[in-house]
């Protein structure tokens, strides 16, 4: 009988485990989509800052970086 009682705590203890892998999946997410444009604002305000001539760079770097990431050959494959 000790067994079903131990079995039972063992499953509530995965589901709770779960659940907050769940929410804290959620609140990562936000958290992420609410840096987004924090990130992007200090981006355009870095590059803001630079001498006319070197904008071009900076941005034609920036834009083959995010590329490069989003393609995923980064990873050197």
């Amino acid at each position: 009988m000790n067994y079903i009682i131990d079995f039972l705590k063992e499953l509530g203890s995965f589901f709770q485990t779960l659940i907050d892998m769940v929410v804290n999946l959620i609140q990562q997410l936000l958290t992420f989509i609410m840096l987004i444009p924090v990130g992007v604002n200090m981006l355009v305000t870095s590059v803001g800052y630079l001498p006319s001539i070197l904008i071009v760079f900076a941005t034609l770097s920036i834009t083959v970086s995010v590329i490069y990431l989003v393609l995923g050959r980064g990873q050197g494959g």
